[in-house]
């Protein structure tokens, strides 16, 4: 406050700035360091010679792209620095900004599997086309699993009875689509065979208050089991009858099914 001839004029006080705390999170440092130490761990100890034959495209593709030969050891150390200096990347970000960004762990993970791979197929060949293929395959259940669990969790239930709902589906399926020849048929017998399954965990878990985890485990095993039952008791005497279930066709798209 400070007196100006009759006037008085107050001054209030300096207003304070809230104080921004930045959260860092060190798993994603810590975790590359930890993959980074056991691949060169693998390399010390059991180090192989020769040359790795990449192939990129199959004999079908229209665009053939040419073979890459990598040789194994000067490969695998190579990428194994490389997934050293993104690791000290990750950890430079987390000190200056607080996180990681993503493309730094997806750009680690395409080098050291590549640097994997060269080490593991020594002296052999490794059909790139054929692994993404196969991954997009074996990724298409466990996407629909994980969505199944979002909306689960959404609804306020933690589903683990996944597994299950994936295993009952996949065997009402082969039998319905073996028994009608109709694979549409089958993939709606899938779909209400993992309803049914859900439908239990939604009685025990919303109506009854059955602990969530307990229903879902229990109903795992449940479902192991009996398809694991009637798989030995239907399915493999009568295999020609019950277990030669009619396949959806490919579908060859113009242009995109003729490259790598």
């Amino acid at each position: 406050m400070s007196i100006t001839g009759d006037a008085v004029v107050t001054t209030p006080p300096s207003a304070q700035l809230p104080e921004t705390t930045v959260i860092r999170s060190w798993k994603t440092p810590i975790a590359l360091a930890i993959f980074s130490v056991l691949f060169g761990v693998l390399l010390l100890a059991a180090p192989r010679a020769g040359e790795t034959t990449f192939h990129l495209s199959t004999a079908a593709d229209a665009l053939q792209l040419p073979e890459i030969l990598a040789p194994v050891m000067p490969t695998a150390w190579i990428t194994l620095v490389v997934g050293v200096l993104l690791t000290a990347a990750s950890a430079y970000f987390v000190r200056a900004f607080g996180r990681s960004p993503l493309w730094i762990v997806a750009a680690y993970i395409i080098v050291v599997v590549v640097g994997f791979l060269t080490w593991a197929a020594a002296g052999g060949t490794v059909p790139v086309a054929g692994l993404l293929a196969g991954s997009l395959g074996l990724a298409v259940p466990l996407i629909y699993g994980a969505l199944a669990g979002v909306i689960g969790e959404r609804a306020g239930v933690v589903n683990i009875a996944i597994e299950g709902q994936l295993l009952s589906g996949a065997f009402t399926a082969a039998l319905v689509a073996s028994l009608t020849g109709q694979p549409v048929l089958g993939l709606l017998a899938a779909a209400v065979a993992g309803m049914l399954v859900a439908f239990v965990l939604a009685a025990f878990a919303i109506k009854y208050l059955v602990d969530q985890v307990i229903v879902g485990v229990v109903l795992n095993v449940l479902v192991t089991g009996l398809t694991g039952f009637l798989y030995g008791a239907l399915l493999v005497p009568n295999e020609q009858q019950l277990n030669r279930p009619e396949r959806f066709g490919r579908i060859q798209i113009h242009v995109l099914s003729e490259i790598p």
